[in-house]
């Protein structure tokens, strides 16, 4: 296989895991794994870490097994795909909990993620199954406006009512 080959199964894989994510938040986290799950759902976080990080580490095995049997017994495809398996989490945990959700404290002064989310949880008829692209969306939206686009979203977006899902 070419390079070529490997950055097309990275990126495929990358984005593979939109699907898979909806699927495991709506059947898995939101099904037999609530337990896990139900703390996410909280107002606050009470602690550092919270049971629903465990999918974090569940869905670091996947990647992890596919990195070990992609360099033995030499380089192969399987690496690509843990390389877009791990890409994605890194996404993931950046967009949704450091910036949508506001777990670490990295970025003290912006309110937009909150806004932004329950504007499009409204679009959505108020699910968005914690999809990434919906993330990157209003991340995208943000980068592109200018400052008084966003003193009005914030005063036209701070007027809805309802929590946004995680």
């Amino acid at each position: 296989m070419t390079i070529a080959h490997y950055i097309l199964i990275t990126v495929i894989t990358y984005a593979g895991m939109e699907g898979v994510t909806w699927f495991v938040h709506k059947y898995v986290m939101h099904g037999f794994l609530w337990v896990l799950h139900e703390d996410h759902h909280q107002p606050r976080y009470q602690h550092v870490f919270e049971k629903n990080d465990a999918f974090f580490v569940i869905g670091a095995i996947p990647s992890i097994a596919l990195f070990y049997f992609g360099v033995n017994p030499e380089l192969n495809y399987k690496f690509f795909i843990g390389l877009g398996i791990l890409f994605y989490g890194i996404t993931y945990f950046m967009v949704h909990d450091v910036l949508i959700h506001q777990r670490f404290k990295w970025f003290k002064n912006t309110w937009w993620p909150k806004y932004f989310c329950k504007f499009i949880c409204k679009l959505l008829n108020g699910s968005t199954s914690s999809i990434c692209i919906v993330s990157l969306l209003y991340l995208l939206l943000t980068l592109l406006i200018d400052s008084q686009s966003i003193w009005l979203a914030k005063h036209l977006w701070g007027g809805l009512h309802h929590q946004c899902p995680s």
